[in-house]
Order: structure tokens, then sequence, then C-alpha cells
């Protein structure tokens, strides 16, 4: 996430062939935007904050990242960055929750991505709270990774890290496009 963009496209390729990828965002000053316009949270959970509490967070891949939206996001009892594992295909259950100021962010959008792909949307239907949330379930299948993404009305947005689903003696990795994907690595990197 920088200047209020959110460039999903690289980082779902990456995803997809199996990486695990923190979101994060920054500010690029003084060239474009401000200061804290966009900003990357983590989640502490009972620890009181320090700056040692927030980057063990931050590794662990407990964050969000927004310029506005604020989301809380579970697979079954796993967070953002943690890894979930199966032993056989099973349903899941997604818990997520978007939030704003309700002056600014009505109506807010929430939408579950699996793979790259949303398999869920959420809309506020009001403006009082900017408030939308899902409760669903999913199959597990072979394997994947799952994050919630936000948008609000006044076009700020937020993204999660992913929750990472690997089945037993297989990856998290977007099976049917590896090839697609590699093939695009490969020609990135021969030029």
């Amino acid at each position: 996430l920088q200047f209020n963009s959110l460039g999903t496209d690289l980082y779902y390729e990456f995803l997809n062939l199996g990486c695990k990828l923190t979101a994060s965002s920054g500010s690029d000053v003084p060239w474009g935007g401000t200061i804290g316009e966009n900003r990357a949270y983590a989640y502490l959970g009972k620890k009181p904050f320090s700056a040692d509490a927030w980057f063990e967070a931050f590794q662990q891949g407990r964050t969000f990242t927004t310029s506005g939206p604020m989301l809380d996001f579970r697979v079954d009892e796993a967070l953002p960055g943690d890894e979930l594992r199966l032993k056989a295909d099973r349903k899941l259950r997604i818990r997520a929750r978007a939030w704003g100021d309700p002056k600014r962010m009505a109506p807010m959008e929430l939408e579950i991505v699996r793979h790259g792909e949303v398999i869920r949307t959420g809309k506020s239907a009001n403006t009082n709270p900017a408030e939308v949330n899902l409760d669903f379930t999913v199959d597990g299948g072979c394997g994947c990774w799952l994050a919630a993404r936000a948008r609000a009305g006044d076009g700020t947005t937020a993204h999660t890290t992913p929750v990472y689903v690997v089945r037993e003696g297989l990856r998290f990795w977007k099976v049917d496009g590896i090839k697609e994907l590699l093939d695009k690595r490969e020609s990135s990197l021969a030029e």
C-alpha cells in the first residue's frame, strides 16, 4: 500500500507461488503523500505495547496495512501470518470485520480473497456505523492462502497478511497457476 493505492498484482503472484509475505506499506515523503498516510498495524494480543513487541508481531506477519479502514481477520482461530495445518480437507470458519469513521468511510466494503480471487463480499447497509462483518465457512481444499481487504466510501483501503492453510503433504500455493507464474518470473529475470 503506497499513495493510497493497494497494489496487489505482484503481491498475489508471489503468494500464489508459495512465498509468505507480510502486508506492509510506506509513505514516500517528501515526493508524494504525507507521513502516516499509509500505516501497518501489528496485532500484539495481550502484550503491552513496546517497539520490541510490535516488531515481533510484525515478524510473525500479524499485520494489516491501511490508509483508513481497520480490519480484524481470523480463519478458525488463526490470525494473519499464521500457518493453519490440516490433515485432510475440512470446513474452515472465516470471520472478518472492517470498520472506520462513519463520517468519512461509509459505505464500507469487505472482501475475502483466496489465491487472489474474491470468494465473499460484504457491504455496510448504512452509514452509522461504517462497519461490515463476514462469518462463513469455506473448504480448506488442498491448501491456500486467505486474506481480507476493505474499501471505504472515501477511497481508502486496507489489506491483511494472509492466513496460510497447509494441507499435510501439500503447500498453500496455487497449484493450477504455477506454470504460468513461473514462466512469468523466468521472463522477468531474463529481461
